[in-house]
């Protein structure tokens, strides 16, 4: 995500959003920005602050918004607006104040765009003391089973009688984008759905009709040895009244071809908390009291005590803050990178604690991340050079792991037949999915690997060197179906 400055003349901004006291008529709805000049424009899922001059008919700094797609002539969509109190960082506000990133607002005369840095955002949404309004945007929690990525079939855990007896549940492709989209399910009692009009109830609202929009769900999970904690959410999503809808299987694995799902939105408002920051705790009915999260999968959090209402306020606030600091599913390299990294961090300070492993043992599987000791020499014993370039000087290979090391256990991280001999620039490739190998010994390549890289590096379509061991080619098969693109 990006932090974008959109600096209008009054007459250049749509009808009443100069206006707070008009909120009504914009907050959470799309609008259309005409005849931008910009020096940078957002993508879809970007945030923007929106300034409007004073002498033009604004307010100064008048509202948060998310970009949500943008024109060939320039033009903005703009979604989920949410106006500025009125007067709080205006240009008088500005003479007055150190709001040192900004000089340039002060003489905001020409419509305009420009990006931020992330410091410059943190400026402006502390000096406007914005405040999410919470208690009139719909939210939901999804209790679900816990895993690490929900991108697909893979260990799952405390999801309900369902999962113990099947180890899988619905909830396995959370996270899976489909044509753009990310779709979610939870088992709801008697599979009866979500009740929309209960929703609107507890807004003062009448909901009526097959959908509601523009709901925030927290999907959480109890993580083995914390309790139960934010896994990841969908913001400003689409549910579905009393309905579960089908779709096509995105993941290689057919062993079910259709799945079941009860809300959706676009994958640039799905993020996924990597698993050593999954560390927001949210509190259990039972001990924490009426009101709060219960045994019931689905939480609509009605309950008017004033203790369940923070709660609110402090989930949505950190859904919003987690929304801006996370990539969303559409960058979903960034999103696999930001997982693996944070289960390789927690599993290094496992091994560094867990005093059931020997110390020679705990340095074994610590220099195994780094393809270094006793994983080296083993997979140097079956293999004797890089099976793409044919380069067999071993100083200038590397040991590299074929299921990734964060996704093996202490076995496989140290299984010479777990590994490859690889120059560093295949090395790389295949570590981040770009190519893989056949069982019969042939590269395959990622259609997403430009083909200047695949001329310039004479990247081979048979490997070298013997065949592959099985066990290799069972390590290689899930290389294929989890890490190849």
């Amino acid at each position: 995500m990006k932090y974008f400055l959109l600096k209008l003349n009054g007459n250049d901004s749509p009808s009443r959003i100069a206006k707070p006291k008009d909120s009504g008529d914009w907050e959470g709805r799309t609008c259309r920005l005409q005849r931008i000049g910009q020096n940078a424009l957002p993508n879809p899922g970007d945030a923007l602050i929106i300034w409007v001059n004073e002498r033009r008919g604004g307010t100064g700094l008048t509202a948060f918004a998310t970009c949500e797609s943008v024109e060939a002539s320039g033009a903005i969509f703009l979604s989920r607006v949410e106006l500025a109190p009125a007067g709080r960082v205006n240009n008088a506000y500005a003479d007055s104040h150190p709001i040192a990133p900004f000089p340039s607002i002060r003489g905001a005369a020409t419509t305009s765009c420009r990006e931020l840095a992330k410091s410059e955002w943190n400026t402006l949404v502390s000096a406007v003391g914005r405040r999410s309004k919470i208690l009139r945007t719909p939210l939901l929690i999804f209790r679900v089973g816990y895993m690490e990525a929900y991108d697909g079939p893979g260990p799952i855990k405390s999801g309900g009688a369902h999962i113990t007896a099947k180890g899988e549940g619905g909830e396995m492709w959370n996270f899976a984008p489909t044509n753009g989209r990310c779709c979610g399910y939870v088992m709801t009692r008697h599979f009866a759905g979500i009740d929309i009009t209960r929703i609107g109830r507890s807004l003062g609202n009448n909901v009526e009709g097959p959908a509601l929009k523009g709901v925030d769900i927290a999907f959480i999970a109890r993580k083995p040895g914390v309790g139960q904690v934010v896994v990841g959410a969908y913001m400003d999503a689409t549910v579905f009244n009393k309905e579960y809808r089908n779709r096509l299987n995105p993941s290689p694995d057919r062993k079910h071809r259709n799945l079941d799902y009860l809300c959706e939105t676009l994958v640039s408002n799905a993020y996924l908390v990597p698993p050593a920051q999954r560390n927001f705790p949210i509190p259990y009915a039972p001990k924490d009291g009426e009101g709060f999260p219960g045994h019931a999968n689905v939480w609509y959090g009605d309950n008017k005590r004033e203790d369940v209402s923070a709660f609110k306020r402090r989930l949505q606030t950190y859904l919003r803050l987690k929304a801006q600091e996370l990539p969303n599913m559409g960058n979903t390299t960034a999103v696999q990178e930001a997982v693996l990294e944070d289960e390789e961090r927690e599993e290094l300070e496992r091994i560094a604690t867990d005093k059931r492993i020997r110390e020679t043992g705990r340095w074994a599987l610590v220099n195994a991340r780094i393809g270094q000791g006793l994983f080296r020499k083993r997979v140097e014993s079956i293999e004797k050079g890089c099976r793409v370039t044919g380069i067999a000087n071993r100083e200038l290979l590397r040991a590299s792991h074929i299921r990734p090391w964060a996704r093996s256990n202490n076995r496989e991280k140290l299984d010479g037949e777990n590994g490859f001999l690889l120059a560093p620039h295949i090395d790389h490739l295949f570590d981040k999915g770009y190519i893989t190998f056949s069982d019969r010994g042939n590269v395959v390549i990622s259609q997403r690997l430009p083909d200047s890289i695949i001329r310039e590096w004479r990247l081979r379509s048979k490997c070298r060197g013997k065949p592959f061991t099985p066990r290799q080619r069972k390590y290689l098969r899930y290389h294929r179906e989890k890490i190849f693109k």
